[in-house]
């Protein structure tokens, strides 16, 4: 499978809302863009219904580096 088809194919499990900035994944898994708490001049993005991922199908960590990719596109 070339990168340009697994690049492909994991952004579309993403849905990205950009009016509510948040981006649903198809496990569940919600990422939200929100004001850091400590500098309103940064974002935060924070995973939201981790605790019903279903870890032998889906890699935490490769769902915060791709939540976080999309972020740095603008997607949401």
């Amino acid at each position: 499978m070339s990168k340009n088809h697994r690049n492909r194919s994991w952004r579309a499990q993403w849905v990205p809302e950009p009016i509510s900035r948040t981006a649903i994944h198809q496990s569940g898994v919600t990422a939200r863009v929100s004001p850091s708490p400590t500098d309103s001049t940064k974002d935060r993005i924070t995973l939201e219904n981790t605790t019903q991922l279903d870890l032998a199908r889906w890699d935490l960590g490769k769902l915060t580096e791709q939540a976080v990719k999309l972020w740095i596109e603008g997607e949401f």
